[in-house]
């Protein structure tokens, strides 16, 4: 066989990838991961979430072990919810692992302070090398952005 100097489409390069490494199965699989929460409904995405596939099997995380058991005893209606959305490619099998960080509220952010007033006389300089800049957009936008600094700093 005589080599091409020639250089390969990259397309034709990774299209012959994905086909050989059999990537297109794969990312089909990996679609549940976008309509998980559609297919289940609001009540299970909060207690469990696909974690990762391994070859054909399923791996989520559940909140605890009453709803990994209420979960596996729904195995078969949620691999064919699943596998009816998956443009033919198959999940085979859901394994469980238990993860007490799902099913709990999100912690609250602690509140930001208020704003400070900016002082005037640094206002006043910073405006000044502010009013160098040609672009009046972007004169603007940098003296918004030092003012909500500013009115931060302690």
């Amino acid at each position: 066989m005589v080599k091409s100097h020639q250089p390969e489409n990259l397309g034709d390069l990774l299209g012959g990838l994905f086909q050989r490494k059999n990537w297109q199965e794969r990312l089909r699989m990996h679609a549940l991961f976008s309509f998980w929460d559609e297919a289940v409904g609001e009540e299970i995405a909060l207690r469990a979430q696909p974690d990762l596939i391994r070859g054909t099997v399923l791996w989520l995380r559940v909140s605890d072990s009453v709803w990994m058991q209420h979960l596996h005893l729904a195995k078969n209606l949620l691999l064919e919810k699943i596998n009816a959305r998956l443009d033919g490619a198959m999940i085979s099998d859901i394994r469980f692992r238990i993860d007490p960080a799902l099913g709990k509220p999100a912690p609250t952010p602690a509140p930001e302070p208020p704003p400070r007033p900016v002082d005037p006389e640094r206002l006043k300089k910073a405006e000044a090398i502010f009013a160098a800049l040609p672009d009046h957009e972007l004169r603007q936008t940098l003296r918004r952005l030092w003012i909500k600094t500013e009115s931060r700093r302690s």
